[in-house]
């Protein structure tokens, strides 16, 4: 889905052509420059829409995320935009979150070379279980010229689960595997008794197990 907005350089540019049309009327040596200013804006105007429009296909933009998301930890979220133009674009991602991160949109503003790719990272941290559904991409893109922005809309519905926050047990796992946890204050007790070792052997209590009397 596409449309076509006037941005605020159109508005300033047809202001001030159109006060050279007024005064051209108090000041005659006027007429011929804004005959010009006009002449020279409608032609802006034909480019600007042609270098937003053709070649079709000349943007792309998506977005990608895990199956599930962390709950209570910041999540990562990327947004892959690709520019197939012969010319750079100034852009305006609006993407369209989960209503329960009360944000209409996660909005960001950057600039992408001709004929490259960019990816841009933000970070979503759910406070509840539950279902999150993801809307579209909205994209707004400038050509150099400036005068208007073409809205790209790509279809991104998704809906993805909270779970409890699993990242969090994945860094203990982590620590545990690599003999961190003393990090987190947790230690080895050797319970006595239960060895061979000399120095860890205690007088038989009834009630222990036969298989640990040494």
């Amino acid at each position: 889905m596409m449309s076509l907005f006037g941005h605020i350089r159109l508005a300033i540019v047809l202001g001030i052509v159109i006060l050279f049309l007024l005064l051209a009327y108090f000041f005659p040596v006027l007429f011929l420059p804004a005959k010009i200013a006009c002449i020279l804006l409608g032609l802006a105007i034909v480019v600007d829409i042609l270098l937003l429009y053709l070649p079709r296909d000349a943007f792309f933009a998506r977005r990608t995320s895990t199956d599930r998301l962390s709950n209570g930890d910041d999540n990562n979220i990327d947004v892959y935009l690709e520019n197939r133009n012969k010319f750079d674009l100034d852009l305006e991602i609006l993407d369209e979150v989960p209503f329960q991160f009360q944000a209409r949109d996660k909005s960001f503003k950057t600039k992408i070379d001709k004929g490259s790719s960019k990816q841009i990272r933000y970070t979503l941290k759910p406070t509840e279980r539950g279902e999150y559904s993801f809307g579209a991409l909205n994209v707004l893109a400038r050509s150099p010229i400036g005068l208007f922005v073409r809205r790209y809309r790509f279809s991104q519905d998704k809906m993805v689960p909270v779970y409890p926050s699993f990242i969090q047990m994945r860094k203990y796992e982590m620590m545990a595997i690599s003999n961190r946890l003393n990090e987190l204050g947790l230690k080895k007790i050797r319970r006595i008794g239960h060895s061979m070792e000399f120095e860890q052997i205690k007088e038989y209590v009834g009630g222990d197990d036969y298989r640990t009397v040494n």
